[in-house]
């Protein structure tokens, strides 16, 4: 028989998660929305992988880019067309 213990705490643990997950939603930032499955910022478009990247995580809740924006290399969400905008620094 499961415990009582281990059950309220798997609850808690779904309770404080849904929490931290809709203050997330609070901080996306400009050309953003929150996205309850979204995909890691490794797995989003990027200036660097216009097309995106194959990528078999796990839905997430986190911040996505708007439309057909796409993540640049300071993680902001910005239109393809600005990436090459962006001066090389390096």
């Amino acid at each position: 028989m499961v415990s009582f213990k281990l059950v309220a705490s798997i609850l808690v643990f779904l309770l404080v998660g849904s929490i931290v997950a809709e203050a997330r939603h609070a901080r996306c930032d400009k050309h953003e929305h929150f996205d309850r499955c979204g995909k890691p910022l490794s797995c989003q478009r990027s200036c660097e992988e216009i097309r995106g990247r194959m990528c078999h995580a796990a839905c997430i809740p986190t911040c996505m880019c708007n439309g057909d924006r796409v993540r640049d290399r300071f993680n902001k969400c910005v239109h393809p067309r600005e990436c090459r905008r962006v001066p090389h620094l390096f």
